[in-house]
């Protein structure tokens, strides 16, 4: 709770051409950290050192350290030729839930494979005319970006999933075991092949239609079967052809405490899996 009183004469020194007295950034931090984001633009309002703070990385190792974590929905959406795809934020705020559009962050190249890792989002690969082996790293605290080195190899419709707190990216290209899978070490920053003994049932192109992380697999859908990728053993399992799960997982999914919920768009009823 913030409470907010007057005190007699001001704090100008009854002098009306003096600015009043910024508070303490410290004191400001004390009182915003507890505030949900979705006030920050408000709360950036008020004045200069305000703005500072709740800009400022300090504010979220704070935070975090009081266990202010708060789960915030990325979209990229868009209907091209229509309309140009762009990323958005759906934001709670103290009316309605709300798409906001984000500008300072860059187009995803489509087929590109996307994972999470606290507050950063790692878009790797997708097609921009060819196969592409680009890497770029998305910080939603400032919603700033950059590059990361490139993968070792092009990659287009590839699965990725994190285990371990290491990115591993899986197909997108040609099938073949010496390269098909290749792991990324956040803290040095460093792509390496990960051999492993492809599928047989995969398709000879790579391509797939959505993954998703659940039980330390990677669980992986092309266009004719279900797979589960164990990197800790680098085992496969072939699930088959899974009649229920192959007809709604490509349409909009999710994974929330390892189930994976995926929306039937036609009846708007969802399918649980575990």
């Amino acid at each position: 709770m913030v409470l907010l009183s007057e005190i007699p004469g001001g704090s100008n020194g009854d002098d009306p051409n003096m600015n009043p007295q910024e508070l303490p950034e410290e004191l400001i931090e004390s009182i915003v950290a507890p505030i949900p984001r979705c006030y920050y633009p408000s709360l950036s309002l008020l004045s200069r050192a305000f703005r500072h703070v709740i800009t400022s990385q300090q504010l979220f190792v704070t935070r975090s350290g009081l266990g202010f974590k708060e789960p915030v929905l990325y979209a990229f959406i868009g209907c091209t030729p229509y309309i140009t795809p762009s990323w958005f934020i759906l934001r709670r705020s103290n009316i309605p839930l709300q798409l906001r559009r984000l500008n300072s962050l860059p187009h995803m190249f489509p087929g590109a494979a996307v994972v999470t890792i606290g507050y950063k989002i790692y878009v790797m690969g997708g097609n921009n005319y060819q196969p592409v082996s680009t890497v770029i790293v998305i910080d939603c605290r400032f919603h700033t970006w950059h590059y990361l080195p490139d993968m070792q190899r092009a990659r287009y419709h590839a699965a990725a999933g994190v285990i371990d707190g290491r990115i591993y990216v899986i197909g997108g290209r040609k099938k073949q075991d010496a390269d098909w899978v290749e792991v990324f070490d956040v803290t040095t920053e460093s792509w390496e092949t990960v051999p492993t003994q492809c599928p047989n049932e995969a398709s000879e192109n790579g391509l797939f239609v959505t993954y998703a992380v659940m039980q330390g697999r990677i669980f992986i859908l092309d266009l004719g079967r279900v797979f589960a990728y164990e990197p800790r053993q680098g085992l496969w399992q072939s699930l088959g052809v899974i009649c229920q799960l192959m007809r709604f997982w490509g349409s909009s999914s999710c994974v929330v405490g390892d189930l994976l919920y995926a929306l039937d768009l036609e009846t708007c009823v969802w399918y649980i899996y575990d």
